[in-house]
């Protein structure tokens, strides 16, 4: 029979055989071959299946570059690579296809053969239109692989990482449908052992997890530390699964047995993530992460913009809650919310929201959403209280005309009054109409004045106006003169106290006397002491504050914009650090920042700040050259 787990994967094969996905999903109708799976001996080779990893020989993987054979194509490159396993790209050009294909590394542990091995069980009985499809399971010079749909597109991680927060309808749309497949996930049915199971749980979610394709569609990848819902009772904590900054405090603090509301948990971190820009437990080490874990530590979403919903903020909030008994009880609860506050934000369906960001970001065109329709309520009362006031309004008209002339000519006043009709057109028409185009964010931000967010704070004095006002025609010494006369309360603000940073610009003695009285705990505050700090030529604690200042968040400022400006100043940094101690890591260190930094701006390559990143490169290089650094 051969070593036991060979047997095992011959023989879960041969189970699988017969398995057949839904007729009513076309892109699911597959059935496994035997002949297609690519067994090149009688059973899985296991010598390197131990209970702990070891080292003893090695096995060369492919390294992209190289066409070799994998599964029913040649691999292409490399898409991933995990703790277990390494995600290829294969084409086949017979078939005119592109697939994935997940390889178990070498010397594999049981308990990760184990994974893998359930993980192409349970993925090949699921059918949602978010999920993965799972083709075939085989083996490659003795390691098992899994190939599946290759999705082409972008991780939730790799575009947080380029674009900084979403926009609240987008990230109300990606929360909707993650929820409508663990609704799913939550409840399917599916055989392992000729046991029949309901419900599983991810375990995995994160950003990195979840792509959105190139087509729009949100699919959710990897299965591997995905359990059935009755089993979950059995499972360590602290086992190494999951990461440390998605997985719930029950599995990674070992508080009690995972449920549905550990899912939960997850999404609340990426909802949260997606908002922000930033990761719900930010820090350099794993070590300073684990301590804000503990008490599950975080910078409330009112600190980063207010214009995130209320109703929003609160229901996230509830999912991150360190105790399970204090989420929201199911996933359809959180769907049920977000779909609410979704329809206050756009008319646009979830999908449709996903699919119309997509097309638009392919376009470089920057992302905008209709607004929502108007109720039928909202129509009426609008239009009661539009004809209540001209009512008034001719009323007092008519008692006016008749106080001046003793006689009403009700012809002309009547002429003047809209119809009814006419006044419900033109108040659906201003309701409905959709918002105007914004600016993305994305280009010519640097190469004007508007390097800050000029948008109008409601709720401060009407002093508070005129500093905005000011600012926004850059009167510097106006917003010094304004802020003096403010009450100290107000004074001591922070968003008064930034704008009295912005004032004073990059230099002086008043700018460092008061960064030095003064710190506030937001990444704009961080990135003024980096940028004074640059002009007195202290460019490591520069770069030191640089990091400070995109870790943050930023409660009056484009995070984004902010992003760009950090770069700039951290390659100013760094090429001032290679002129003072010119070595090949210091020139490495600044040309890659210069050329990140270029990518920003790649849509503005004409901009003043392109043109000093190309004219530094430039400089970088000649003076490299002459020094005989290579």
């Amino acid at each position: 029979m051969g070593s036991l787990p060979g047997y095992l994967f011959k023989k879960t094969l041969g189970r699988l055989f017969a398995v057949k996905a839904p007729s009513n999903n076309v892109n699911q109708l597959w059935r496994i071959d035997r002949d297609a799976v690519d067994m090149s001996s009688s059973e899985l080779e296991t010598s390197g299946l131990q209970d702990k990893a070891t080292v003893k020989g090695i096995t060369v993987l492919p390294d992209g570059s190289t066409p070799v054979q994998l599964g029913s194509g040649i691999v292409t490159g490399i898409l991933g690579e995990g703790g277990a396993a390494i995600i290829y790209e294969i084409r086949n050009k017979q078939l005119g296809l592109q697939r994935a294909v997940k390889l178990l590394k070498p010397h594999f542990t049981r308990d990760s053969y184990n994974r893998f091995l359930r993980e192409f069980r349970i993925s090949i009985q699921l059918s949602n239109p978010n999920l993965a499809v799972v083709h075939s399971i085989g083996q490659w010079n003795k390691l098992p692989f899994i190939e599946m749909e290759k999705i082409t597109g972008f991780s939730l991680a790799e575009i947080v990482a380029k674009f900084g927060p979403l926009p609240t309808g987008l990230v109300t749309a990606i929360g909707i449908i993650l929820c409508k497949a663990l609704e799913y996930l939550h409840s399917c049915s599916y055989e392992i052992d000729k046991k029949m199971y309901r419900g599983l749980l991810h375990l995995d979610l994160k950003p990195s997890n979840i792509l959105l394709s190139d087509s729009g569609v949100l699919k959710i990848m990897d299965f591997g530390l995905s359990t059935p819902a009755e089993e979950v009772g059995g499972l360590s904590p602290k086992a190494g699964v999951g990461s440390s900054q998605y997985i719930a405090p029950e599995l990674l603090l070992g508080q009690a047995p995972p449920d549905v509301r550990s899912d939960i948990y997850s999404l609340g971190c990426i909802l949260y993530e997606l908002l922000s820009g930033v990761k719900t437990f930010p820090g350099p080490e794993e070590e300073s992460v684990m301590e804000l874990r503990q008490t599950n530590t975080y910078v409330s979403l009112k600190k980063f913009s207010k214009s995130i919903p209320p109703d929003l903020v609160r229901l996230i909030e509830e999912c991150l809650s360190l105790k399970k008994d204090n989420r929201p009880i199911n996933i359809e609860s959180i769907r049920k919310d977000l779909e609410q506050i979704h329809q206050s934000v756009t008319r646009l369906s979830p999908e449709s929201t996903i699919q119309t960001y997509v097309i638009q970001r392919k376009n470089n065109q920057p992302f905008t959403l209709p607004r929502p329709l108007p109720t039928s309520k909202s129509i009426v009362r609008t239009t009661g209280v539009v004809v209540l006031i001209a009512g008034t309004v001719a009323i007092a008209a008519t008692f006016l005309l008749q106080s001046r002339s003793g006689r009403l000519s009700m012809k002309r006043l009547t002429a003047k009054v809209p119809s009814l009709s006419e006044k419900v057109k033109a108040d659906t028409a201003a309701i409905t109409k959709d918002t105007p185009p914004l600016s993305s964010g994305a280009s010519g931000i640097l190469e004007d004045s508007g390097f800050y967010a000029t948008e109008a704070r409601s709720g401060q004095t009407a002093v508070m106006d005129s500093i905005r006002r000011a600012w926004s025609s850059r009167k510097f010494d106006r917003i010094i003169s304004l802020i003096g006369r403010l009450p100290p309360d107000l004074a001591q603000s922070k968003e008064v106290q930034l704008y009295k940073l912005r004032a004073l610009g990059r230099g002086g003695e008043e700018l460092g006397r008061m960064l030095r009285q003064t710190e506030l705990l937001d990444g704009e505050y961080y990135f003024h002491k980096a940028r004074y700090q640059f002009v007195k030529k202290d460019y490591k604690n520069a770069l030191i504050n640089l990091e400070k200042a995109q870790s943050l968040p930023c409660e009056f400022l484009d995070k984004r914009i902010l992003g760009r400006e950090v770069l700039l100043y951290k390659s100013r940094s760094l090429t001032s650090i290679f002129r003072t101690d010119p070595t090949s890591a210091n020139l490495k260190a600044a040309l890659d920042s210069w050329n990140r930094f270029l990518e920003l701006v790649s849509d503005h390559p004409m901009g003043i700040h392109s043109k000093e990143a190309q004219k530094e490169k430039q400089n970088l290089v000649a003076e490299a050259e002459w020094r005989g650094i290579s």
